[in-house]
């Protein structure tokens, strides 16, 4: 199921939340090795703040988490504004309401194999896409932009997401950093469901609740600093 966790300053992590951030700490600073605060066995930074909405992939019982991405409004600080303003034009104004910045987007491979052996990681990954999108439509929003490594061109065009590549930056790694735009329409989201065979909407607004969570050991993630990084 695909839901949206709203996230609130609070006592208690929710279990998805707090698993989020060990895979985001499994995926960004084990295997990828970016330059990413950790705390313990969490990832985190200060765009982790009630600003915030994430998107996660879960079984029925909100017990294994599949995926998630996290999702703030290009009018709240962002990382496309505050990291990678080099990768788009000084006269693209991105930070205006109508659009999401997507950034920390990870699958729990180990997972996705044991529950859909058939599933390829892209098709994972677009099925994440697509329900992040009907979520984006839903809640009135009319563009996802997303910073990201240029091969992750053909896992979104595999998805049907048409990306519209707005430009791109050097210095964050091997990779350039680009910047693409992704209009939310009707249109576009039947055109992802065609291509990825889901003729069913895949978010569940009913199934989205309020996360109640504090950074580990009661530090805020608000003052944290965001590092460097190749790809949100």
């Amino acid at each position: 199921m695909f839901f949206k966790v709203q996230s609130i300053n609070s006592s208690n992590w929710s279990p998805l939340v707090e698993s989020m951030f060990k895979l985001r700490k499994k995926v960004f600073h084990d295997q990828l090795q970016w330059n990413v605060n950790v705390d313990g066995d969490y990832e985190f930074d200060q765009y982790d703040n009630n600003d915030c909405i994430y998107f996660v992939w879960s079984d029925a019982e909100r017990s294994k988490l599949y995926a998630s991405v996290r999702l703030i409004p290009t009018t709240k600080p962002t990382l496309l504004y505050d990291t990678f303003r080099n990768s788009f034009p000084k006269s693209l104004n991105l930070a205006v309401p109508g659009i999401w910045e997507a950034t920390r987007a990870c699958l729990d491979h180990s997972l996705i194999k044991a529950d859909f052996p058939e599933m390829t990681t892209s098709y994972a990954f677009g099925l994440l896409t697509l329900a992040t999108c009907e979520c984006a439509y839903l809640d009135g929003q009319h563009t996802i932009v997303s910073n990201y490594a240029p091969q992750f061109n053909q896992v979104y065009l595999r998805a049907g997401a048409m990306f519209l590549e707005v430009g791109r930056a050097e210095g964050f790694g091997d990779d350039p950093v680009c910047c693409g735009t992704l209009n939310i329409s009707s249109s576009s989201i039947r055109y992802m469901q065609q291509v990825l065979q889901q003729p069913k909407p895949l978010y569940e607004p009913s199934a989205s609740l309020t996360a109640q969570y504090i950074t580990p050991n009661g530090f805020h993630a608000g003052h944290v600093s965001a590092g460097r990084h190749f790809q949100a």
